[in-house]
């Protein structure tokens, strides 16, 4: 039998939170300002995939685990990655 994992405080503390997601915002927008030079649809997919990866990670870093939803950041991931993945095609095509 599984025994469970004993409850953790999260890595990172939970007033970091809203920090934290700012700064992945401005380095999403950062980055999407350096692709859409070229290619403005690229530069769109891959901010928005920047900024679904940094949220996931952010949520993952600093919430109880009983808070958080794993499904979501699961599929907040698999987004992300998806996006980021459309933006690169579009940007190297």
């Amino acid at each position: 039998m599984v025994r469970p994992e004993e409850e953790r405080p999260p890595p990172i503390d939970e007033r970091y939170r809203m920090f934290l997601r700012i700064v992945v915002v401005v380095v999403a927008y950062g980055i999407y300002l350096l692709v859409q030079r070229e290619r403005l649809a690229a530069g769109v997919f891959v901010g928005f995939g920047l900024i679904a990866l940094g949220f996931a990670t952010v949520d993952r870093y600093t919430r109880w685990r009983r808070d958080r939803s794993e499904m979501m950041l699961v599929g907040t991931t698999l987004l992300g990655l998806g996006l980021l993945a459309i933006g690169a095609f579009l940007y190297l095509r």
